[in-house]
């Protein structure tokens, strides 16, 4: 028996290539219902479009996201709520996945947790600061000969310090950061070096 269907083809504008209309979107706005561009063309063109005008695109997803905050809060939960459906053991894969990932990178972490701490009490303080870097801790691990910056014992855990307080004005950045041991920087709490045991590095 002969094979009746027939599929129909037209071509793009852009890249004047004869295709099947299954290549091309719909376009309500135009009589055929199919707009002129091929996919591959329309996706080609939005992309360039993008590279050419990122703040402009920045700034419409932005408002777009901001009109639709409780659109895109109840569509992720679905999403969630779906591959939760689909993969019970989603939640203990993700966590064990976080694990690895935070012992491959444990000053990345650390930084991530501190800067946001610190950022924090910070904007509390108006102290100022430009944060710092995994390379500026590496740096001090270095400096420091791996001791604690207080009592000069030797750093198998440490904690990262700021030598002025935040809450007394010190700023949040490299230049005012030690690494000591957790009791130490503990002890230390608010106060400021001269009010402090001392530094015996």
């Amino acid at each position: 028996m002969a094979n009746t269907t027939h599929e129909i083809f037209q071509v793009c504008k852009i890249c004047k290539q004869e295709k099947p209309r299954g290549q091309f979107y719909r376009h309500a706005g135009r009589k055929s219902g199919i707009a002129t561009e091929c996919k591959i063309c329309d996706k080609k063109r939005a992309k360039d479009w993008v590279a050419k005008n990122r703040a402009r695109q920045r700034k419409i997803a932005n408002a777009w996201k901001n009109r639709n905050k409780d659109k895109i809060s109840s569509s992720a939960k679905r999403r969630r709520a779906q591959r939760l459906a689909e993969d019970p053991k989603l939640r203990e894969k993700q966590a064990a996945a976080a694990r690895r990932n935070r012992a491959a990178n444990p000053i990345a972490y650390r930084l991530h947790g501190h800067n946001a701490s610190a950022k924090r009490r910070e904007w509390k303080s108006q102290s100022g600061g430009t944060g710092f870097t995994k390379t500026d801790v590496e740096k001090k691990l270095l400096y420091q000969k791996n001791k604690c910056w207080w009592c000069s014992k030797r750093l198998k855990k440490y904690h990262i310090d700021h030598l002025i307080p935040l809450s007394r004005g010190g700023p949040h950045d490299a230049s005012n950061i030690v690494l000591t041991c957790p009791p130490c920087n503990l002890q230390k709490s608010a106060r400021m070096p001269s009010e402090f045991a001392g530094r015996l590095l």
